[in-house]
């Protein structure tokens, strides 16, 4: 298996077979949230994750567990939409925060992504920070980054 995918959500999972089958490729889906990983220790070479750390339940088990299945010297790609600095973007994130993670299921505006990922135990952090620009203001603060196990 080239590619393994994991998603918690059956509906996703049902909508991922069906674009993975289009494509020809032989990718293993697995049922499973990222604060467990059904993994070994050491398992993959390098892990992505696109747009979903602002919405998983428990964002430093998800991160332990990426370090976790990484291989030594494996790459975490990341992503993500994040807290903005201090003024009144992030003012308006805290507000509007407790609506909007009931209107975008579970997407927290205010989450510091990137010094959770700091502070997660990689053995060294890349990221830089841009503002995606065809997102609303309150959640266009984004990072791009790697972390290496």
């Amino acid at each position: 298996i080239a590619l393994t995918l994991v998603e918690p959500s059956p509906a996703m999972r049902n909508k991922l077979k069906k674009r993975v089958f289009r494509l020809g490729k032989q990718v293993e889906i697995v049922s499973s949230k990222g604060e467990i990983l059904p993994f070994p220790d050491d398992s993959f070479d390098s892990i992505v994750s696109t747009l979903v750390l602002c919405s998983v339940s428990d964002l430093n088990a998800v991160l332990a567990e990426i370090n976790r299945v990484l291989k030594p010297d494996g790459a975490f790609y990341f992503y993500e939409h994040v807290a903005a600095g201090k003024g009144v973007t992030r003012l308006f994130q805290n507000v509007l925060n407790p609506m909007w993670k009931m209107w975008a299921r579970g997407c927290n505006l205010n989450r510091d992504i990137e010094a959770d990922i700091q502070k997660a135990g990689f053995s060294l952090v890349e990221v830089t920070r841009f503002g995606m620009p065809i997102s609303p203001p309150i959640n266009r603060p984004s990072i791009v980054g790697v972390a290496w196990a």
